[in-house]
């Protein structure tokens, strides 16, 4: 007879694997996300890209204020650490989402 405690190990670990899963694709969609926006912007010198797939981290960017160092016909915003802050607050709401994502498809769309 096998012990309690390891029993219980067990259930909590396949309990968790959907979910340890989802959050392993989170990351890794969003390690991808990041690759293909930073190709984009060396390559083709477009944001599209980034803009489209890391919409959130720049949402919370575009939220705050920038501080203009060029001139007015050619505006050079400046980043501050509050920038970089939202950009990673922005990361981690990309993980999530994608998790999420990952994690509730499969029980919204079963075949029948």
């Amino acid at each position: 007879m096998k012990p309690l405690r390891s029993l219980a190990t067990q259930s909590t670990i396949i309990r968790l694997r959907p979910l340890l899963a989802a959050g392993f694709i989170g990351v890794m969609c969003t390690l991808v996300a990041v690759a293909v926006t930073l190709y984009s912007i060396n390559e083709f010198d477009s944001w599209l890209p980034g803009k489209i797939l890391l919409w959130r981290a720049w949402l919370l960017q575009a939220a705050l204020p920038c501080f203009n160092m060029g001139t007015r016909e050619n505006p050079v915003c400046e980043g501050t650490p509050i920038h970089l802050f939202a950009f990673v607050i922005g990361l981690v709401a990309t993980v999530l989402f994608y998790a999420l994502l990952f994690h509730a498809l499969p029980r919204i769309w079963r075949p029948r």
